[in-house]
């Protein structure tokens, strides 16, 4: 092929400090982004449509394994999105990259995060990088490692939109230096670029980057159509796609569950865990690893973001995108696993490493569950999926007639049910122990083998022995029945402004405690409950053993508080902060 003419990208502008953009309002410029967007264009935005470059770029939640000539694989996952969602998780070294508020609003973007280790999980190197797309192709902005960053205005032209066999472009501004979210100094960058063509429609693209009076540094990555960069050379470390798993796999991340010991020591620490850009906010449940690490689940991003509980002011330790946005996500040891909107269940390690993917075949209204080893899903077609936390390899599969919007309650067995009242039970080894038809449910929990529904169709909560399904006792209790949560001999029920406890055995209440119950949470013979403004510890007589008065004017407001027995740590989120539990 001949060279045809260099691309055309946009002449450097007259350099200016740039101050780092800082997300100070972020959820408006998120909404005024989408809502600018939509009226420019009549439609949604989407990053794909934005150059023709992005016929190279995967769709968001991809990822490629690479294996490096060191021993170590890297892991390349990819994101694009229309807005200053590509800030919402980043670290702060991506805001050296972007001009002003305006532009990260109406603009999309695309990311990068590469995660390289060795067979053992050790972590030895982040990476990651933002992108302008352009309808002139997309230019790098920001290239940020475990400790340093570099910041690039204009762009590097790293992939034009328009490009042919042996055609040459170069590029020339100013790069910002920096180290971990404080920028260091300016200097001046060039780089030349050439593009090879390769088989199946990919191409080969060389850069030469020389930052001020430092030695050239020579980089080749190879794009393909769909599948992103497949091959790497950087100076003497080679990289090539492969199709298996991760080598760290198997690197031990099961393991036991330590459930926090709940004292009459009720004492906790609040802490706002968002240091801008990022912007945290709890509309899903949140997890805890080992050390007092908090995984998030951001929206409307779709992110994980790792903070550690004692950071401070910090980038993230790491975040993740598993790819379209996320429904739920549990802890099992040092394992993550989550759920999404795209029909997909996604592992990352402790290190935000990526270990697994699997297919399910319709979303989860309801948690990931974790019975012992498996982490199991239950989909709105009534399916139960049980997954090998370690490998994500299918341990088995059940089938219940309707879709499934109750909780799954894990104790000796798991057990389902589903929304006209199917209920099953079932051993670790999927092995059905019980299955029978109880009523519609409108919540629904398991207490001392007893199964205890609390009926949509009308006012009866009833107790149906989990063995059998032999019904044993039915009791009225009017009003909305929040939930149902076992604790020894009782069953909690949480209604509108009450707590009642009855007996699973024969359904004869035991106590009754006026209290708006927003989240009930049963831990050994303790029972939590979160009302409006406070967070009480329980005994399972109903006696109030201590109580913490929060700072938070409503913890039923948005998606109201989420208690998290996790690692080892009690935690407590409402939105944008979170409650520690401290050791007595």
């Amino acid at each position: 092929m001949q060279a045809g003419p260099p691309p055309q990208f946009a002449p450097p502008t007259r350099q200016r400090r740039r101050r780092p953009w800082i997300a100070s309002v972020f959820v408006f410029v998120v909404v005024f982004g989408v809502i600018t967007a939509a009226a420019v264009t009549g439609r949604p935005v989407t990053a794909a449509e934005a150059s023709a470059a992005m016929r190279f770029f995967p769709a968001s939640g991809t990822r490629v394994v690479l294996e490096n000539s060191d021993g170590t694989d890297t892991v390349a996952e990819y994101y694009s999105t229309f807005g200053a969602q590509i800030a919402q998780s980043a670290p702060a070294a991506f805001s050296y990259g972007i001009k002003d508020a305006e532009e990260v609003t109406t603009s999309s973007w695309a990311r990068i995060v590469e995660v390289t280790a060795d067979a053992s999980g050790r972590v030895s190197r982040r990476r990651s990088r933002m992108l302008s797309i352009q309808p002139t192709g997309l230019e790098l902005r920001a290239d940020a490692g475990a400790r340093d960053f570099q910041a690039f205005e204009p762009g590097l032209p790293v992939l034009p939109a328009v490009v042919q066999d042996g055609q040459e472009w170069t590029a020339a501004g100013t790069a910002t230096l920096g180290s971990g979210r404080k920028a260091s100094g300016r200097q001046p960058y060039a780089a030349t670029f050439k593009a090879t063509a390769q088989d199946a429609g990919c191409l080969s693209i060389s850069m030469e980057l020389t930052i001020g009076r430092e030695t050239a540094t020579r980089e080749v990555n190879t794009w393909c159509p769909g599948r992103g960069v497949i091959a790497t050379v950087a100076g003497t470390m080679t990289s090539g796609q492969v199709t298996r798993v991760p080598r760290w796999q198997a690197a031990g991340r099961v393991t036991a569950d330590t459930p926090p010991a709940l004292t009459d020591s009720w004492s906790f620490t609040r802490r706002d865990l968002n240091v801008a850009p990022v912007a945290l906010y709890a509309t899903v449940r949140p997890v805890v690893l080992p050390g007092s690490v908090v995984v998030y689940v951001n929206t409307p991003g779709g992110d994980l973001v790792a903070r550690g509980w004692s950071d401070g002011e910090t980038d993230p330790r790491w975040s993740a995108h598993p790819g379209g946005q996320i429904t739920s996500a549990i802890a099992i040891g040092k394992i993550v696993v989550a759920a999404t909107t795209e029909r997909t269940v996604v592992a990352y390690g402790a290190e935000g490493e990526f270990l697994w993917q699997a297919e399910v075949d319709d979303v989860s209204a309801v948690p990931v569950a974790r019975f012992g080893t498996l982490a199991v899903l239950a989909g709105l077609d009534g399916t139960v999926t049980a997954f090998d936390a370690a490998t994500g390899r299918v341990a088995w599969t059940a089938q219940l007639p309707t879709e499934i919007r109750q909780p799954m309650v894990v104790g000796a067995t798991l057990t389902v049910l589903d929304q006209t009242g199917n209920l099953l039970s079932l051993d670790a080894t999927g092995a059905v122990r019980s299955e029978f038809e109880t009523e519609a449910p409108e919540a629904f929990g398991v207490a001392d083998g007893i199964a205890v529904v609390a009926s949509r169709a009308d006012s009866y909560v009833r107790g149906y022995r989990l063995s059998d399904g032999e019904r044993l006792w039915r009791v009225q209790l009017t009003g909305t029945r929040r939930s149902i949560t076992g604790a020894g001999s009782l069953a909690i029920v949480a209604r509108q402004d009450e707590l009642v406890s009855l007996r699973a055995a024969d359904g004869v209440q035991q106590w009754a405690r006026p209290i708006t119950p927003v989240r009930v949470l049963a831990q050994g013979d303790r029972l939590v409950v979160a009302d409006r403004t406070a967070i009480r510890l329980l005994d399972t007589s109903g006696r109030e053993v201590a109580s913490y008065r929060t700072q938070e004017s409503d913890l039923s407001f948005g998606a109201g508080v989420f208690l998290v027995p996790d690692s080892g740590d009690f935690f407590c989120f409402i939105g944008t902060v979170a409650y520690r539990r401290e050791a007595s």
